[in-house]
């Protein structure tokens, strides 16, 4: 947590706020298994996001009022099952610690298969099918 609220102050610090988007806690966090207990799974992301966002919010200097976005899981969902944003907002998360984005990001030429190929199209990657329903 210490080494978190290090980067988002300096951050606060260095970068024009008006120039942020959105701060993200972690992309992909359902390929950190290397470097977590084989027992995080979504329930322990949940609190750690339930934590993590409201202590960073805290170290903002007066006037800055950070935003935050839930980050892209990858998938398919072969490393974490459960761990998915429809989940999360099932769970109540990113309405408990006030989410202002969800971040979403696509491999283009990663289709896997010809079958495939055909639900990768804009229309399909704007209605965000790809991460509330699995294939």
């Amino acid at each position: 947590m210490e080494l978190a609220q290090a980067e988002i102050g300096a951050a606060f610090k260095y970068l024009d706020q008006s120039m942020v988007m959105a701060y993200e806690l972690g992309n992909e966090p359902n390929l950190y298994g290397a470097y977590r207990p084989p027992s995080y799974d979504v329930n322990v992301y949940a609190d750690d996001m339930r934590e993590w966002i409201p202590s960073l919010r805290a170290v903002s200097p007066p006037g800055v009022e950070p935003k935050f976005q839930f980050p892209s899981f990858a998938g398919p969902q072969l490393f974490k099952p459960g761990m998915t944003i429809a989940n999360l907002v099932e769970m109540g998360v990113p309405q408990s610690v006030g989410i202002d984005y969800f971040s979403i990001h696509g491999y283009p030429y990663d289709i896997c298969s010809r079958e495939k190929a055909p639900f990768f199209s804009k229309a399909w990657l704007v209605e965000v099918r790809w991460l509330l329903c699995p294939f």
